[in-house]
């Protein structure tokens, strides 16, 4: 009688057990589903931005960008770049230069900085119209093609046709620039007669060699 009793209880108790393995196996379970969820949330979120100073809305995650972004970051580094005057050169560069990947940023800031004393110094002004544009969002590359008109003091200066190729990278939401080269290899008097050097006419960051 007591061997059939401890036998019950036995068996009660394997079962307990093996409930218990059962649970503990499927609270496991949905923990590493639920981690694989939140990591998997992580890398697509997506967010909808309308910039006060852009007017077009852009598509991005900590990943990826859509073409709407590039194209509208090219068009503001471009500005940034081509856009000035003595009066506001420096607090151009300035935004431009937050937005350059560290490791170039000592090469960059020379080039502005040069560049800059020669715009304050000859009273240069420039501005840059574009006329179209290529994207790669998946490469993060744009080329952008346009006029840029430029002046020294009141005397304009003939306009050149222009090209320009922009690299970044992207990481966590965040854009930076690996070079802002000028692709359209012009043989332009005019640079000597502004002074301005080809490197600093060209602001050229060497994209490090994958």
């Amino acid at each position: 009688m007591r061997f059939k009793i401890a036998k019950e209880k036995l068996e009660q108790i394997k079962e307990r057990f093996n409930l218990l393995v059962f649970v503990c196996a499927g609270l496991l379970l949905s923990n590493v589903v639920l981690a694989f969820l939140v990591y998997w949330s992580v890398l697509h979120e997506s967010r909808w931005i309308v910039p006060t100073t852009i007017r077009r809305e852009f598509k991005l995650s900590d990943y990826a960008v859509d073409d709407s972004y590039l194209r509208q970051m090219s068009l503001f580094f471009i500005n940034e770049r081509l856009n000035v005057s003595p009066e506001t050169i420096d607090s151009s560069h300035q935004l431009l230069l937050e937005s350059i990947a560290p490791k170039y940023y000592h090469v960059l800031s020379g080039v502005l900085a040069n560049e800059a004393a020669v715009v304050r110094a000859q009273k240069i002004s420039s501005v840059f119209y574009p006329l179209g544009m290529t994207i790669d969002s998946k490469g993060l590359r744009v080329e952008i093609n346009g006029i840029l008109h430029r002046y020294v003091g009141e005397r304009a200066l003939p306009p050149i046709p222009k090209q320009y190729l922009l690299t970044f990278q992207y990481h966590l939401g965040d854009l930076k620039i690996l070079s802002f080269i000028d692709l359209s290899n012009t043989d332009d008097s005019s640079n000597a007669s502004t002074g301005v050097s080809d490197e600093a006419a060209n602001l050229v960051l060497v994209k490090e060699n994958n």
